[in-house]
């Protein structure tokens, strides 16, 4: 789970700290300059006779920029790593609304076991528009991570965060 940016993560993060965190990646190699923002990291308690499901998710935003034709693809990177007896299996995103959100399935396995529980890590990534992140600026937002095991996940992003981004990876408005 390293497709963000490391930063010190003590929440709130201004927008300036945000800004410094994201990190930007422009190779000759590459017909697109990627930008990506720093982690935010949540620990979650999910309770139960057995508390099976402690999880740590981090995720970030991350964007990409054509060279050529200035536009830019935006995602929502999640990686949720936690101990259950079987994989979650996340394929499914929905924003606050209803709306479904187009999902990418990254990478999902087996990192360690003892017994019969398993820590497991599941990545994703989460498309979201230009537009979509220019409107939720000031307000920040919240995607629901939904599994085949039934399990929901909500991963939130602060208009901080969203701001401070914003300002690298989209200068001015810029799509």
């Amino acid at each position: 789970m390293s497709a963000c940016a490391t930063l010190p993560n003590t929440p709130p993060l201004s927008p300036d700290a945000v800004a410094a965190g994201v990190s930007v990646e422009d190779s000759t190699f590459d017909k697109e300059i990627k930008y990506v923002g720093p982690s935010i990291t949540e620990n979650r308690e999910c309770g139960g006779p057995l508390n099976l499901c402690n999880a740590t998710s981090i995720s970030c935003l991350r964007s990409w920029k054509h060279r050529d034709t200035g536009v830019l693809t935006n995602q929502l990177y999640v990686g949720i790593s936690y101990g259950d007896r079987r994989l979650r299996l996340y394929d499914a995103a929905n924003l606050e609304g209803g709306e479904q959100a187009p999902f990418t399935s990254i990478d999902q396995g087996v990192h360690d076991c003892s017994g019969d529980l398993c820590t497991y890590v599941e990545e994703f990534g989460v498309a979201l528009t230009s537009d979509f992140l220019a409107a939720h600026a000031q307000t920040g937002f919240s995607i629901r991570a939904n599994a085949k095991s039934g399990t929901e996940t909500v991963v939130a992003v602060s208009a901080n965060y969203v701001q401070g981004y914003l300002r690298v990876a989209a200068p001015s408005g810029a799509h």
